[in-house]
């Protein structure tokens, strides 16, 4: 009878000890507003898992819609008092709408199994239409009394004599400023993208906006950018004037950079690109490919990153009208054969919406590999590591990791993706005679 109640007291003891042991799941926050997006604009933000109670916790995430892609997987177990970021991007969709989409975080608090969290946006259509001549000036200028003069001196100027010079129509910028400021990317992507944002939504064709600084001898030094709303890059002038003449000179500065307009265009255009392109392939290599999903043009099949599993991956970015991805072409068909066991080489067209043009392309050029276009969701994926040029190259281990990424195509890109390519597979690189 003794063993008896022995045997109960443990299991009570057992079960009290079990209870005290159990996790506790909060995630803040619950609910992000991610504000005014474009169509077609992603957002990144983060919710943080956290475990209050004194058991481990276990918890997994799904995404409750295509337009929200979780960039990371939760751990398989989160310690007392231990936290855990969930970092996910939301892609807005291609009209005008007020969204409300969600994550679900599944868990073994017995309490809390799924929580249902919120992602809040609201899609506003472009306003901003080709015949639109309208400009504003933002002054960001550091503190103090005598600059704050000088910028008010800039901004008088400005509105009094821009329409005369230039035949711009002049709009306030207090609204557009406050837009800017309470984006949700403001202070996490570059500035000139959330002005350009907003000059589309606003109906500003261009933004001119200035750093102003007093240098030793008392002149004034302006720093501007000048956001075209139909352009994906800024362009950027500067002025030096005395502090009396200021407003004259950024007036007669900002005429003569409109007279070149042209080479303006070309040149931040060339910069852009130039650095877009390092900030994508910074941000790609050596981590794993993201999701794709890919169409064989000819075939109909699907690809997947996990096709190539095993395998080195050799990304052709290309489109029909390049001539240098045609050379490129030739050179892959080449490199396949000598590559036959450890290389999977596609050909990504980025002629989305034009699959029978592509599909010739394919056929007439008899490329042996698979020639694909992305899905819409690839697409927009892809558009975090395809910097927009052709051709590119991405190069992936075996385990899928990017290991190499190229812009163009030339006798140095050919040495050193071979060497890549042999390094990759173990293969002794050939000395020339």
């Amino acid at each position: 009878m003794k063993l008896k109640h022995y045997i109960v007291l443990l299991f009570v003891m057992f079960a009290a000890a079990s209870c005290a042991k159990t996790p506790t799941i909060t995630i803040s926050p619950e609910s992000i507003n991610l504000g005014t997006l474009l169509p077609g604009e992603s957002v990144e933000d983060t919710f943080w898992v956290k475990n209050i109670g004194k058991g481990v916790l276990s918890a997994s995430a799904r995404s409750g819609c295509d337009c929200i892609e979780l960039e990371n997987e939760l751990p398989e177990s989160i310690a007392p008092g231990d936290s855990s970021k969930l970092v996910f991007i939301y892609y807005a969709p291609d009209s005008a709408t007020i969204d409300n989409k969600s994550v679900f975080v599944s868990s073994n608090d017995k309490e809390s199994k799924i929580k249902k969290l919120i992602v809040k946006a609201t899609v506003r259509a472009r306003k901003l239409a080709k015949g639109d001549s309208t400009i504003t000036f933002i002054p960001f200028a550091s503190q103090g009394t005598q600059l704050t003069n000088v910028s008010d001196n800039i901004m008088r100027t400005f509105f009094s004599d821009v329409k005369k010079k230039l035949h711009f129509t002049p709009v306030n910028p207090s609204k557009i400023i406050q837009n800017i400021i309470t984006d949700h990317n403001y202070g996490k992507k570059p500035i000139a993208e959330v002005i350009r944002k907003w000059a589309l939504m606003d109906s500003v064709r261009w933004i001119v906006a200035c750093q102003l600084s007093l240098e030793k001898d008392s002149s004034v030094v302006g720093k501007c950018s000048v956001v075209d709303g139909f352009s994906e890059f800024p362009m950027i002038f500067s002025f030096r004037a005395r502090i009396s003449q200021a407003g004259k000179v950024f007036i007669d500065s900002l005429v003569t950079f409109f007279g070149d307009i042209g080479n303006r265009y070309r040149s931040s255009m060339m910069k852009g690109m130039q650095r877009k392109w390092a900030s994508q392939r910074k941000s790609a290599m050596n981590r794993p490919l993201p999701k794709m999903e890919f169409v064989d043009v000819r075939t109909g099949d699907t690809l997947t990153e996990k096709s190539a599993e095993g395998k080195i991956l050799l990304m052709h970015f290309f489109g029909i009208n390049c001539e240098h991805c045609e050379e490129e072409s030739r050179w892959l068909t080449e490199l396949e054969k000598t590559h036959p066991d450890n290389l999977v080489i596609w050909g990504v067209s980025i002629d989305m919406g034009m699959p029978d043009s592509v599909e010739i392309f394919a056929r007439q050029h008899k490329l042996p590999y698979p020639v694909v276009l992305p899905t819409v969701e690839s697409h927009r994926r892809l558009t975090r590591i395809y910097g927009g040029a052709t051709p590119q190259t991405i190069v992936a281990d075996k385990d899928g990791v990017v290991r190499e990424f190229f812009v163009g195509f030339n006798k140095v890109f050919v040495q050193r993706l071979e060497s890549l390519l042999n390094s990759l597979t173990n293969k002794p690189t050939e000395q020339k005679k």
